[in-house]
């Protein structure tokens, strides 16, 4: 897929460049933070859309994040990969929703969870990365809160 050059500097004026690091999306996002672009009447993952744009083609079906940032379009922070691949990193960076040891959470843990999920201001995806658990998990925690 070939954009036009309106189509990229509609897509470039929606991506905050940090030199050295990520290069974060700033648009629509979906549930689970990847941002989200409109082309050619689809809405497509905005960092597969990165990875196109520099390489001028999508390998495979699965372009992976070296920087566990969905947010993140740099392409020197993306790699192709099979759907294999993506979930064997994410088993092994903790970031799997089932069955990882990390995401058992000590009763201080969840204390010190719950302190920052009820400052205002405090984003999921922040907070997983501080504890190292999916966001998911988080997201799921903060509504059992919500209920008690």
């Amino acid at each position: 897929m070939k954009l036009t050059d309106r189509q990229l500097r509609n897509f470039w004026k929606k991506v905050s460049k940090i030199p050295g690091g990520c290069w974060e999306w700033t648009a629509g996002r979906d549930r689970d933070g990847y941002g989200r672009f409109w082309v050619y009447g689809i809405t497509s993952y905005s960092h597969r859309v990165s990875f196109m744009i520099h390489h001028g083609h999508l390998p495979g079906n699965c372009i992976m994040h070296t920087c566990d940032n969905p947010a993140c379009v740099n392409p020197d922070h993306l790699r192709p990969g099979t759907h294999t691949d993506n979930m064997k990193d994410m088993k092994e960076k903790g970031r799997s929703k089932i069955g990882h040891p990390k995401k058992r959470l000590s009763a201080e843990a969840r204390n010190a969870i719950a302190s920052d999920l009820a400052l205002p201001g405090n984003r999921i995806r922040t907070l997983a990365k501080k504890y190292r658990v999916d966001p998911a998990l988080l997201r799921r925690y903060r509504s059992k809160l919500k209920t008690q």
